[in-house]
């Protein structure tokens, strides 16, 4: 994703942690959601961020004036970022489980 402009975006952390909790909460409540280890997730959230919210947002450019490599690597990071959530929202899943049967 290409920024013209570090902050005042408001991106990063609070998006981030905002997506990965909606995608925690939405697993618990659509359990099917988790299918795919995070990466449909990942994809998803690339998609609708990267490709049509940031440069709706007028955040970044065009995905159109976007370089191919750096789209791709967009994409792969957001893969890397859904596969990640899926496993905190595994382990936190388990923790909390073997919290309860003690």
């Amino acid at each position: 994703m290409i920024f013209h402009n570090e902050p005042p975006y408001p991106r990063g952390p609070v998006s981030d942690d905002s997506s990965g909790a909606l995608y925690g909460g939405l697993c618990e409540i659509v359990p099917d959601a988790s299918i795919g280890l995070g990466i449909p997730f990942g994809v998803v959230l690339w998609v609708f961020g990267d490709e049509l919210a940031v440069p709706l947002l007028r955040f970044g450019s065009s995905p159109f004036k976007t370089p191919l490599p750096t789209q791709i690597d967009a994409l792969a990071a957001h893969v890397v970022y859904g596969i990640t959530a899926d496993g905190v929202r595994r382990n936190l899943r388990a923790g909390m489980r073997s919290h309860c049967e003690e």
